[in-house]
């Protein structure tokens, strides 16, 4: 593969990278009756003794699955920072 095919290959996951980085996924709102439930510092997270998640159980033959999001961010924020 010539080089500058390279290059061009190379600019393209570049661009494509970019756009799954700045096109934000659906994060649900902390709602602890649907079992979304935010952390903090100090506190059990859902999967450890102490938090109240722990204490129901998930029904017959079924566990626990949990989703951890991090760096999560306004969008609005991140727009006013790519505008200044």
């Amino acid at each position: 593969m010539a080089g500058g095919e390279r290059g061009r290959r190379a600019a393209i996951v570049r661009y494509w990278r970019a756009v799954e980085l700045f096109s934000p996924q659906k994060v649900d709102r902390v709602d602890p009756s649907k079992d979304v439930y935010p952390v903090w510092d100090g506190r059990p997270l859902p999967w450890e003794p102490g938090h109240r998640l722990r204490r129901r159980s998930p029904g017959h033959g079924r566990t626990w699955q949990h989703t951890v999001y991090a760096g999560v961010f306004e969008l609005t924020a991140l727009r006013d920072t790519l505008l200044a």
